[in-house]
C-alpha cells in the first residue's frame, strides 16, 4: 500500500512539474508574441512627414500571409497578400491628410491564445494623429505563426469599432 502511495505521488509530482513546464513555455511564448506585436503596430506608426516601417513591416510577415480590409457592409470580403496590402497603405497615406498629419496606433488590449507552433491574438487598438487624443477603435484579428523560434503574422483583419459596433468588453481595455 505505501509503494502504491508513493507511486501516486510521484505521479501527481511529474504532472505538475508538467503543468509548470507548460505555464512558463506558454509565459514565454505569450511574451515574444507581445514584443512582435509591439514591433509590429509600432512600425505601422509614423510622424507628420515621414513613413511607416515598411521593412520592418515585411520582416513580421510570413510569407504568403493574407490581409483584409476591415468589413463594410454589402461588400464581399477580400483578402490580399502582403505586396498589395503595403501598397494600398502607402497609397492611402500619400492621398489622403494622413501623409501630413502622421498616424500612430497604440495597443490597448491583447487577448492572446497559444498552440504549439499558431497562435491568435485579438489585438485592441486606438488610433489616432501624433500628439492628438485617440480619434478611432478597433480590433485586429491576427493569426500567428512560429517560424524557427520567431512569431510572425499569417493574416490580419481590421474591423473599426463605432457606435453602433461596440468593442466587446472582454477586448476592450
Amino acid at each position: 500500500m505505501a509503494l502504491a502511495l508513493l507511486a501516486l505521488g510521484a505521479c501527481r509530482a511529474s504532472a505538475v512539474s508538467g503543468d509548470l513546464e507548460s505555464l512558463r513555455s506558454s509565459q514565454v511564448e505569450h511574451a515574444a508574441i507581445r514584443r512582435m506585436l509591439d514591433q509590429l503596430y509600432s512600425a505601422f506608426c509614423f510622424d507628420p512627414g515621414s513613413e511607416a516601417d515598411w521593412e520592418r513591416m515585411r520582416a513580421l510577415f510570413a510569407p504568403g500571409a493574407s490581409f483584409f480590409p476591415p468589413a463594410t457592409k454589402g461588400v464581399s470580403p477580400r483578402g490580399t497578400g502582403q505586396d498589395p496590402f503595403l501598397e494600398e497603405f502607402r497609397r492611402w497615406i500619400t492621398q489622403t491628410q494622413v501623409g501630413s498629419t502622421g498616424l500612430h496606433e497604440a495597443i490597448v488590449n491583447a487577448k492572446l491564445e497559444v498552440f504549439g507552433g499558431i497562435a491568435h491574438a485579438w489585438v485592441t487598438f486606438d488610433a489616432f494623429v501624433p500628439g492628438s487624443p485617440p480619434d478611432r477603435r478597433g480590433i485586429d484579428s491576427l493569426q500567428l505563426v512560429l517560424d524557427g523560434d520567431t512569431w510572425k503574422v499569417a493574416s490580419f483583419t481590421t474591423q473599426y469599432a463605432g457606435d453602433s459596433l461596440p468593442v466587446p468588453e472582454r477586448l476592450g481595455s
